[in-house]
């Protein structure tokens, strides 16, 4: 029989087995025999040398243990950890194992946040292995012979961080229009111009031909693409102006950017960074506002507004308060076509309720 989500209340599959410490590839590939326990064993990860030993399954229909042993440069929270190892499992993959009690070391379960450790040993149990994880609904808002421009919905990534990842929109777009199959720079997300974060929703485009993702590679790094988005920030937000802080990575190793609104700060990388806001309308204590990126800066809108003192509401990350989703959405493109010169406005079919 298959593999059922493990649920809070059952025991883990890795609590009680018993490991023997192990230095070597090959002490490890002896140690986790199919059958000594009652699972099935298969892909013994090694993360630290990049080797993968593979124990033969003896019976079918029975779970798979993945051993990955994280390398001696990881730090943060073990989630991040994991989706940095080429383990083969997605993103959305990898946080219902840590929500069925399916990641565990040492014989107990492990939550995303657990600190990730050099030389840590995690025990991670998939599903079954047939069970693929389905495309997301793609949304398409305008397609000529040049380019497509999608819809992403929020809590969707636009694109994969390993090959096998079907859970994003570049996936689906690639299954869609087979014919931007190597176009760009990704491999993996063919004709990708442009990216969104994983909670924001709107649009993103792709490119057809070699030819029309070059004119609009040019394009961006021009800063002749508009790019419109609506957002609800905490707080009541009033009139309109520019935010010109650069932005930049702190010290260490993370996520979250910083803007630099004092020179001193010390960072590792900055960029410089223009963003302009418009209100629409206050409600209550919140306030929607249209923002235009003039650059294109990672998580730039987030940070520019959280500077503000008006964090967008729920983003965490950045301050905001706790919501049913990011309250970001990519509402409007406007680009030179690549083919004809002439300028180009898609309008999301979509908008944030404010």
């Amino acid at each position: 029989m298959g593999l059922s989500p493990v649920s809070p209340k059952r025991r883990s599959p890795c609590v009680g087995v018993k490991r023997k410490p192990v230095n070597r590839v090959s002490d490890i590939a002896h140690s986790y025999r199919p059958g000594y326990t009652t699972r099935c064993y298969l892909n013994i990860i090694i993360a630290t040398c990049g080797a993968v030993v593979a124990c033969p399954r003896v019976c079918k229909n029975q779970p798979v243990e993945r051993v990955v042993i994280l390398g001696s440069d990881v730090v943060g929270r073990l989630d991040h950890a994991l989706a940095a190892q080429a383990i083969g499992w997605s993103r959305r993959e990898l946080k219902a194992a840590f929500h069925e009690g399916r990641v565990c070391a040492e014989g107990k379960r492990l939550t995303a946040a657990t600190p990730a450790c050099p030389g840590m040993i995690v025990h991670l149990v998939e599903l079954e292995p047939a069970t693929l994880e389905p495309l997301p609904e793609l949304r398409v808002v305008y397609e000529d012979q040049a380019l497509v421009v999608v819809e992403k919905a929020p809590g969707i990534p636009a694109y994969p961080l390993h090959p096998h990842e079907r859970g994003n929109v570049a996936a689906a777009v690639r299954a869609r229009f087979p014919d931007l199959e190597g176009v760009g720079d990704l491999r993996e997300a063919p004709g990708l111009c442009h990216r969104l974060d994983l909670e924001t929703s709107g649009l993103l485009l792709f490119a057809r031909t070699a030819v029309a993702f070059a004119a609009l590679r040019q394009a961006f790094e021009a800063r002749a693409v508009g790019k419109l988005y609506q957002a609800v920030v905490q707080g009541r937000l009033e009139g309109a102006g520019e935010i010109a802080y650069p932005l930049a990575r702190p010290l260490g190793r993370g996520a979250r950017m910083v803007a630099l609104t004092e020179a001193h700060q010390a960072v590792r990388k900055s960029w410089p960074a223009l963003s302009r806001y418009q209100v629409v309308a206050h409600h209550g204590e919140r306030t929607c506002v249209e923002v235009t990126l003039v650059t294109g800066v990672t998580h730039q809108a987030r940070v520019h507004l959280a500077a503000l003192g008006h964090p967008i509401v729920g983003d965490v990350l950045y301050g905001g308060p706790l919501a049913s989703r990011l309250y970001l959405h990519a509402m409007r493109l406007t680009i030179p076509h690549p083919l004809t010169g002439a300028l180009l406005t898609v309008q999301s079919p979509n908008s944030l309720s404010c």
